[in-house]
């Protein structure tokens, strides 16, 4: 099976399982550009967020993933095929700095979570000026994502896609976190 037919594979699987489970439900599909470079910038309250977003979208989404997860052969094989590359928390991580930059630079759609963490209290946690450095340097669309409910069997999980943010429209990283956050606030209610 290649590549592209196991991603498919995997993504319908997924989405089976996420809409029968936890009777997912997607806003906002039409705010992601169909071409070019774009910035998923998402609340993160599970590890069960980054496949999530990865398997509504029609577009392959490339995540930085804490490197402990690729340690397993199994999860780490299924989180590249959905997209997934290694980065150490908590250091200047340059490999994964050039692959984040590698991945927008080919027009294709980064999905970070600004929080750096699961946050589990119900609330934002603090957002790291990463993902705004990204969207300035490469002059990349943001668009502000935001996951509400719990991942509790037959609950209901809504997946909120924003409308755009252009960083060409705030003169620093610091502003545009500030501002993301606030867009990500708005949809969580």
């Amino acid at each position: 099976m290649n590549k592209l037919s196991l991603r498919t594979v995997l993504q319908v699987s997924l989405q089976l399982l996420y809409k029968f489970l936890f009777r997912v439900e997607v806003q906002g599909h039409k705010n992601i550009p169909e071409l070019g470079a774009v910035l998923i910038c998402s609340n993160h309250t599970s590890n069960l967020d980054p496949p999530l977003i990865g398997c509504f979208l029609k577009r392959k989404v490339y995540f930085m993933a804490k490197e402990e997860l690729f340690k397993y052969d199994f999860i780490g094989s299924i989180i590249m095929q959905l997209g997934a590359f290694p980065v150490k928390r908590g250091t200047s991580d340059i490999g994964a700095y050039k692959s984040a930059l590698k991945v927008l630079k080919k027009g294709d759609v980064l999905g970070i979570f600004p929080e750096g963490k699961n946050i589990k209290t119900g609330k934002l946690g603090v957002f790291h000026q990463g993902a705004a450095t990204f969207a300035i340097k490469t002059k990349t669309v943001i668009i502000p994502t935001a996951i509400v409910g719990k991942y509790r069997p037959f609950s209901k999980v809504i997946l909120k896609f924003g409308k755009p943010i252009n960083p060409r429209e705030f003169d620093n990283s610091t502003m545009l976190t500030k501002q993301l956050k606030t867009e990500v606030e708005k949809l969580r209610f």
